[in-house]
């Protein structure tokens, strides 16, 4: 039985939405089918009530990856170059 090897820009565990129907998930899950369709299991987040919505799969080229926002911190800071103190006599 021949090997199969699935290539994918998918990462398991980030986060996608579907260019569609707007849905966001954490990928899952990836699935080939015998004539090349890759699909992607995104699972949802709980919802209020905790239950927790089934996967649902979308076509690889459908769903588009989102970047984590970044937030600044206001950590420590490079502090600014000032002049020096006049001197005294």
């Amino acid at each position: 039985m021949a090997k199969t090897k699935i290539e994918t820009n998918v990462e398991f565990g980030k986060k996608y939405r579907d260019k569609i129907t707007g849905l966001e998930g954490i990928a899952i899950s990836i699935s080939k089918y015998q004539y090349g369709c890759l699909r992607v299991g995104l699972q949802p987040k709980a919802k209020d009530d905790g239950t927790v919505p089934d996967a649902v799969w979308f076509d690889e080229e459908s769903i588009e990856k989102i970047e984590p926002i970044e937030k600044k911190t206001g950590g420590p800071q490079i502090s600014p170059k000032r002049n020096s103190d006049p001197k005294r006599y």
